[in-house]
């Protein structure tokens, strides 16, 4: 059910008028001539692979305008023409490069200019690597968890390591992504250091 539901919906797209919008994808591209309203032979020296690893050529370069059916009409510059290509790629890193925003959200995306005030808790913030945004696992584990960041706290996840020892740590830039704690508790008692330090009588001889 599952793959019918993908086919059903990716016969929903028109390639050949509608545009992919692609994180992934450093310029606008398309294979279609006729959707250009200024045109130029290009003269650089950049080539398109595909998945499939097949090379493509980029042949000329121009404007197109998009017109939305019930929304303003877009303008994307600096179109690549690439014969051959079967879809037409709406490239995120050109759309912010022209100074706009890219919003993706459960149902659409959205194109946004003139931002006046945006309102949001940030969970994390990827890096731009050239024309690809890259989340990084370990900076969204380091970002997630300084947000309470405190001694015990850190004592505890450093195995209850001494708070004499987790200065030194923390002076010394020991650990990558510890913060610059500004105090160190002494008064508190760590439950867990209590257990781990608890002693017992040995068992008993069994007659058993």
């Amino acid at each position: 059910m599952a793959e019918t539901k993908s086919v059903d919906a990716l016969a929903s797209i028109n390639f050949e008028d509608d545009w992919i919008v692609d994180s992934g994808c450093g310029h606008h591209l398309t294979g279609d001539q006729s959707k250009f309203s200024s045109l130029k032979e290009y003269n650089g020296n950049e080539a398109i692979v595909t998945a499939d690893n097949t090379v493509h050529q980029v042949e000329n370069e121009g404007i197109i305008v998009i017109n939305g059916k019930q929304e303003d009409s877009i303008t994307l510059n600096n179109v690549f023409h690439v014969p051959g290509m079967k879809k037409n790629l709406f490239s995120v890193a050109n759309v912010v490069d022209a100074g706009n925003f890219v919003l993706f959200g459960p149902r659409d995306v959205k194109l946004l200019w003139n931002i006046k005030e945006l309102k949001a808790d940030v969970v994390h913030t990827g890096k731009r690597v050239k024309n690809l945004f890259v989340l990084s696992a370990s900076d969204s584990y380091i970002e997630k968890m300084s947000n309470n960041d405190n001694s015990h706290l850190w004592h505890v996840r450093l195995g209850h390591l001494n708070m004499d020892k987790l200065k030194v740590t923390v002076k010394l830039k020991l650990v990558n992504g510890l913060p610059n704690l500004s105090s160190f508790g002494g008064g508190e008692v760590c439950e867990g250091c209590q257990f781990g330090k608890a002693h017992r009588l040995s068992f008993d001889k069994s007659t058993s």
